[in-house]
């Protein structure tokens, strides 16, 4: 075990060194290469290498140094031809059942410089990084112990099938959370992946203040005025819902007792560029979302899109700077106007699709006759459900465990509306077969179901005619929603 731990140390292309007693057992080739050294030579020599801020931090992360705290991942810098900078993370690790310590180096690229936290800008963002981590490890921890206490507890339900239901209930509900929190962070670090589409932005906001209206309290009123027969906005109505959602739910917050949210949507097409209309797309519409409640200092103004950050309580979420990151990525913008006592006014600009185009944005879903969708899945109880709610629609539905079996039943006559792919249990090295069945179903829809950030996947799968891409994590009932409306 040890050779092949060693020997796939040995293919990384970092500096990878192993210390044990004193001394370097191992170098990896890189290693070797950049610093000169071998193995089996005393801690001492490995060291000359470094500055000596930098042997310090070292010395202490091997707990050979009783000065200062010790730090696992920290920047050092190595004395080569040039001065270099990189960053060390520290492992403990058992070689031959004694303790030894895995050094892994990465050189950053000349010029490269690591975040200054005396620069102000930096400092925020550090500071920003910070609450994002701890604010995901406090929900992330919150929900999992609330789940492994219901599962747990279910066990002893199992037999009384209400109190069970309940029990699973909850552990849904926990999971979309957590789904949430994580569709949140892709949205603030404008990672999130969206559909696109011709969509009445009156009708968008109109479906978010339905559902902040489900809990808000009763003496807080939303009203809406409403320009009629706005241009068409592209984008993703359910990340833009949730984007408005945020921003709306901040103004009912902002209220202590008695209050109102007022939105009103607005056309921009040739109207100048001044303070009030700062954004300089044309043609845009404007929503203004204001309320009467406490408003804000300039100290909060300047943190409200930092992620986390409230005035009320811990842990509110990603909030405005998710809210920001989908307005953002769709090539809008958000200015903010606040004043203490006297309340808060946001307003937001996305751009047209294009002037004086007036879309249809209505369509009915029509019983489809003879229709038939193929689900390429692995995951059995994904198919079942899956077949379960299509046919609920009336569509035919044939399901594959595999590309391979896929590929069959793709020369059928059968012509199949939607073929439905999840590659996130199919292996990469069969999506070249899913080429073939696309040629044999060259009228069908594509959807293929992925994870966020899968490189190779992406890879794979490009140059192939896929009609729209859902990421985990997902929310079922949105899954099913994106589904029907590509069956449209």
């Amino acid at each position: 075990m040890k050779n092949i731990f060693l020997q796939y140390l040995d293919n990384l292309k970092d500096i990878v060194v192993v210390i044990q007693n004193e001394k370097v057992i191992f170098i990896n080739k890189i290693g070797k290469y950049t610093l000169n050294l071998s193995d089996d030579v005393r801690i001492e020599k490995f060291l000359s290498y470094f500055d000596e801020e930098s042997k310090e931090k070292i010395l202490l992360a091997l707990g050979l140094s009783q000065e200062g705290y010790a730090q696992n991942d920290f920047d050092v810098y190595l004395m080569l031809n040039k001065v270099t900078q990189g960053f060390c993370k520290l492992s403990k690790i058992f070689i031959d059942k004694k303790v030894a310590y895995l050094l892994n180096i990465i050189l950053l690229p000349q010029g490269y410089k690591i975040l200054n936290e005396n620069d102000i800008k930096i400092k925020g963002e550090v500071s920003s990084i910070k609450n994002i981590a701890g604010g995901i490890a406090h929900n992330f921890n919150n929900a999992l112990a609330s789940m492994s206490l219901a599962v747990e507890t279910l066990k002893f339900f199992i037999e009384k099938t209400p109190k069970a239901i309940d029990l699973l209930d909850k552990i849904l509900r926990l999971s979309l959370k957590m789904a949430k929190w994580t569709n949140q962070l892709l949205s603030y670090a404008r990672l999130g992946k969206y559909i696109s589409k011709e969509l009445d932005i009156n009708e968008v906001i109109l479906n978010a203040i339905e559902e902040i209206n489900e809990n808000k309290p009763a003496e807080i009123d939303i009203v809406h005025k409403f320009e009629k027969n706005l241009i068409p906005v592209k984008g993703d109505p359910t990340q833009l819902k949730k984007a408005f959602m945020e921003i709306i739910q901040n103004g009912v917050e902002a209220i202590n007792e008695k209050g109102r949210v007022l939105i009103i949507s607005k056309q921009l097409i040739d109207e100048p560029i001044d303070n009030k209309n700062k954004y300089k797309i044309r043609p845009c519409v404007k929503i203004t979302i204001q309320d009467n409640g406490c408003g804000m200092d300039k100290e909060i103004m300047s943190r409200i899109y930092e992620p986390f950050f409230s005035t009320k309580f811990q842990g509110r979420g990603l909030g405005l700077s998710a809210a920001y990151g989908v307005i953002d990525n769709h090539g809008g913008d958000i200015y903010v106007e606040s004043e203490l006592e006297k309340g808060s006014k946001f307003d937001v600009f996305l751009p047209c699709v294009a002037e004086n185009q007036n879309v249809d944005l209505k369509s009915t879903q029509k019983t489809p006759e003879n229709q038939y969708v193929l689900i390429i899945d692995s995951d059995d109880n994904m198919r079942f459900i899956l077949k379960s709610i299509l046919e609920s629609y009336e569509y035919k539905v044939l399901q594959s465990h595999s590309l391979v079996d896929a590929l069959s039943i793709s020369k059928t006559d059968k012509k199949f509306k939607l073929i439905f792919l999840n590659t996130t249990t199919i292996p990469n090295k069969e999506l070249l077969i899913f080429s073939y069945i696309q040629s044999n179903q060259p009228e069908s829809k594509t959807m293929v179901l992925m994870n966020y950030g899968d490189a190779e996947t992406k890879s794979a799968l490009s140059g192939l005619n896929i009609s729209r891409i859902v990421h985990q994590p997902f929310d079922p009932n949105e899954l099913v929603e994106e589904i029907i409306e590509i069956l449209r």
